[in-house]
């Protein structure tokens, strides 16, 4: 009778055991991958075996001074999705400039022609200034410009990848998760 019991308890523990490992455990590995990546850009660097702080900007943005490296309106960060795929967990950003940010690399500038619009203003505090205008519908004129390319060095500012910080944590949730289940 108690070898029979103990064979149960041992098919409940390890059903129990596959269930969270098929389902409940891959979803929040996900989860804390996802949060672990967008913590990179409130924190500004990577973090490894240590913090690595990610190299600052070249030029100051005048527009806003204490704005976030990689951050402009947060859609490189708010990208980063994660997926279940069998046993495996895919993480990514549909982004097309994400690649370069998170490896570096040389970025290339296309040589293109475009318009650039104009608006004279003929009254007001701003009578007698030509300014660029956004907005084409109030541009008084247009003017066709070259823009010759070019390219430039991306330096590397990682938020994604392998990091043995968020492997301790994985393995610590697994760890807790199996402790529980084997409880009972």
């Amino acid at each position: 009778m108690a070898k029979n019991f103990d064979d149960m308890m041992f098919r409940i523990r390890a059903e129990k055991i596959r269930k969270a490992m098929n389902s409940t455990i891959p979803r929040e590995v996900k989860e804390l991958g996802v949060s672990f990546f967008k913590g990179r850009f409130r924190s500004q660097g990577w973090l490894d075996t240590g913090f690595h702080p990610w190299r600052k900007r070249k030029k100051l943005d005048k527009k806003r001074p204490g704005r976030n490296i990689l951050m402009d309106r947060g859609k490189l960060r708010n990208s980063i999705r994660g997926e279940v795929r069998g046993g495996d967990i895919i993480f990514g950003s549909d982004r097309p400039y994400a690649k370069v940010h998170n490896e570096g690399g040389t970025v290339n500038i296309p040589a293109r022609t475009q318009i650039l619009h104009f608006k004279k203003y003929k009254s007001g505090k701003r009578k007698g200034k030509t300014l660029f205008a956004r907005n084409n519908a109030q541009a008084s004129f247009g003017q066709k410009v070259e823009n010759k390319g070019g390219s430039f060095q991306m330096p590397k500012r990682q938020f994604m990848g392998e990091s043995k910080y968020l492997s301790i944590k994985i393995k610590s949730l697994v760890d807790k998760h199996i402790k529980q289940i084997l409880k009972l």
